[in-house]
This record gives structure tokens, sequence and C-alpha cells, in this order.
């Protein structure tokens, strides 16, 4: 056993308490009494007698150094509520840091995200999420297919379409101050002129018409007329709402023929003129 000779003062260090040995004085020990380590020096000879009982040392036994209880997950819990800081660190009840909303988690998903804004207010409109869609409601949204197109739904109906090869789909009229073309000769080639144009716009009719789905006059060509003549501006297309495909005609490209018409007709009137 280790010796610490000071002078009149002799330690010897006898390592953990055993109660079968015999202990002089001087001799130091370690023992736990209540769960508290410490260190007990001897000062009178004894055997079978522990240290300390409950936190009293033994007559033959004296505290060289006392120990501290353990802190256990409740007395640092108590330590840190009683702090007057202590809510920098966490609120009361442990259920979440200081600032930070109860049950919140580092590892939000994707889908748990969606799932949470889904519904919500945001201002100034109500945002409702869904497969593909971002809107008001179930009934006004706007829905992302898979690259193909994006619709517009307004009261549970689809009213405006993008397409994908850049095509604008509108259910209704199209209003503006002013539209515009592209028509720069360098974005064109295998560029001609309309042959016959005069007889091309006499197999046309300008007619008025009732559309059938509102009953809303209007006025126009055929559609089925003009791609007999000038099939360049003709297109079919699908309904944003879906159903059969139809026919739609390129009013701006009618232009074509109607200039080429006018020419036409102008050199037969000056034709005549010059008859006479």
């Amino acid at each position: 056993m280790a010796t610490i000779d000071l002078g009149k003062i002799k330690l010897v260090w006898r390592g953990t308490y055993n109660a079968s040995t015999a202990y002089t004085p001087d001799d130091l020990v370690a023992y736990t009494d209540n769960g508290i380590l410490s260190t007990y020096i001897c000062t009178a000879n004894t055997t079978g007698n522990a240290p300390s009982s409950s936190g009293t040392a033994h007559g033959s036994w004296a505290y060289a150094a006392k120990g501290q209880t353990n802190e256990t997950a409740a007395s640092i819990r108590a330590f840190v509520e009683s702090a007057s800081d202590s809510n920098v660190f966490t609120d009361a009840d442990h259920t979440k840091l200081n600032g930070i909303e109860t049950s919140a988690t580092a590892d939000q998903t994707a889908s748990e995200i969606v799932s949470l804004v889904s519904g919500q207010t945001i201002t100034p409109a109500h945002v409702h999420v869904g497969t593909g869609r971002i809107g008001n409601d179930t009934n006004d949204y706007i829905a992302f297919s898979n690259n193909t197109h994006m619709d517009v739904v307004v009261n549970g109906s689809t009213e405006f379409r993008f397409e994908s090869d850049g095509d604008f789909h509108a259910d209704g009229d199209v209003i503006a101050q002013s539209t515009t073309i592209s028509s720069d000769i360098n974005l064109k080639e295998n560029i001609k002129e309309v042959p016959n144009a005069l007889d091309k716009v006499e197999s046309l009719r300008g007619v008025t018409f009732d559309w059938k789905r509102d009953g809303t006059p209007s006025a126009g060509v055929i559609a089925q007329e003009v791609q007999g003549v000038l099939p360049e501006a003709v297109k079919e297309v699908t309904p944003v709402k879906g159903g059969d495909s139809h026919l739609s005609v390129n009013y701006h490209a009618l232009t074509s023929i109607l200039i080429e018409a006018i020419k036409e007709l102008k050199a037969e009137v000056e034709q005549l003129k010059g008859g006479k």
C-alpha cells in the first residue's frame, strides 16, 4: 500500500474498505455510503466497523474527503429549471427547445411538408396542395401534369391550358389591348406566294353562326372549307375540357390569301382598264 509520510502524520492508503481487514490509525480507505463515495482516515484500531452509516462517521473513522451525491437526470433538470436563464435551453416541461414549436423535428420530409401546408391559410388566399395541384381549394387551382401541360381550373372547370409545345388554349375569348405575331423574314424559309388566291377566296364563305355550347352569336369561316384551300391555316385540337377533337383556324394566316387575292383582282382591273 502507498504510504504518505508527512513527518508526524503518516498516511497509508489501503484502497476500498474491506470489512475483514484490520485497520490501524492513519489508514486511508475509500467507502460508499448511501451512494456517496468518500475517503476516510482510521483514528483507532478497528475491524468490521464500516467507516460511516447514513452519512455519520463511525467512532473509529473520520472523513478525510467527503464526496457529493451523484447527479441524476432529475437533479440536473431541477438545477436547470431553477436557473434564472434556464429558458435559453428548454421550457419547463422539456417538450421543446425555447422558441421552437412542440414536437418539432429536424427530419421533415417533402410529403410531411406538403401535408402541413395543405389547407393552411396563407394571406391573402387559401392554399390547397394536392397531387400536382396548388390553388385556393379543390375547385380552383393550377394543375401540373407529367411534362405535357398545365391547367387552370376555375369553379371545378378547366378554363385554360398551357401545353409543352408552347400552345395556349382558352375555353373562351382571349381579350387583350393588342396582340403581335412573330413574322420576321429571318425566322422563315421556303417562302412562296400563295397561288390562285382569288379562286381560294371565292371558295370560302364568310358566315354568321351561334356557338352550340352556349348559343353565343359570332361570325367567321368554316374550318373544313379553309382546310380545302389553305390547309396550313387549319389545325386539329383537343378541347381543354376533354371530348372529341375539332378543327381550329389561324385567322392571321387567312390574310395571306386576302392580300394576294386583292393583288390578283387589282391586276384584272388594270387589265380591263387597259383594254378600253
